[in-house]
């Protein structure tokens, strides 16, 4: 036996089996995730409040201007954090870097956060967000289907591997408004096997949630097709400013 290899297995008997973190690599003992990347998220979150009726982070108050305007669709989304500083940097790794081995430690999170408001056996299947075939192609993997089997692995809830696809190939949300967003997904999904989804309360999964404009498509076309409920869970999501903006823009029209 090598010196490293012995030393490793002393350390072990001392302090317990060693392994590391699934989001930063850092040793840890007995756990998936590490005291920081838990403080750190757990911080993200602090700063903000959450709607009472749909779940979205908010700067202020406790009912977002989507739902003071009208219901949305789906039920509830329990996000772990804002889209911002680590959960930021992971996301950018796990989406576009390849990092498919993330999935596990976002899942972790996930799950927490979902148990801390509800049991997992309300939920009859999970369903992800699906990706056009020729971009799944091209990155090689649906993120949003990653975390959705790690989800299923860890709750032991069905997986709808198959429930939604993307049957056309819109241009990238990233560079559009709230508006262009919600026509751009107009007829982007349709249900792929309707026996699994008839009275289910499906837990929809996706990595982040910004207007919601795809998961809100993905939600009515789960409705359709007989879906009790839609809940939502995503690793981070974009705080809803558009109270705090209609504040100043009414200070400003007064002023002027």
């Amino acid at each position: 036996m090598g010196m490293n290899k012995a030393l490793g297995v002393l350390m072990d008997l001392i302090y317990g089996k060693q392994s590391k973190c699934c989001l930063c690599g850092r040793s840890v003992v007995a756990n998936e995730i590490c005291d920081f990347c838990y403080e750190e998220t757990n911080d993200l979150k602090r700063n903000y409040s959450s709607c009472q009726v749909c779940g979205r982070l908010l700067n202020q108050g406790n009912t977002c201007y989507g739902c003071k305007r009208g219901p949305v669709s789906f039920k509830y989304v329990f996000s772990v954090g804002p889209y911002d500083g680590m959960l930021k940097d992971r996301i950018y790794q796990f989406k576009y870097g390849g990092r498919r081995d993330l999935a596990k430690g976002f899942s972790k999170l996930m799950a927490d956060n979902i148990s801390s408001f509800c049991n997992f056996r309300e939920f009859g299947l999970i369903v992800p967000v699906p990706l056009y075939w020729k971009k799944q192609s091209e990155r090689n993997y649906n993120q949003s289907y990653l975390l959705a089997r790690e989800l299923a692995n860890r709750t032991k809830i069905p997986l709808g591997k198959a429930a939604l696809i993307k049957v056309n190939d819109t241009p990238s949300q990233t560079s559009l408004n709230r508006e262009k967003r919600r026509s751009n997904l107009v007829d982007a999904f349709r249900v792929g096997n309707i026996g699994v989804l008839a009275g289910k309360r499906v837990l929809l999964v996706d990595d982040i949630v910004t207007t919601g404009s795809t998961v809100s498509e993905c939600t009515r076309v789960l409705l359709e097709a007989g879906v009790s409920e839609v809940w939502v869970s995503c690793i981070a999501m974009a705080i809803d400013n558009r109270e705090k903006k209609t504040t100043n823009d009414i200070v400003s029209a007064i002023v002027d």
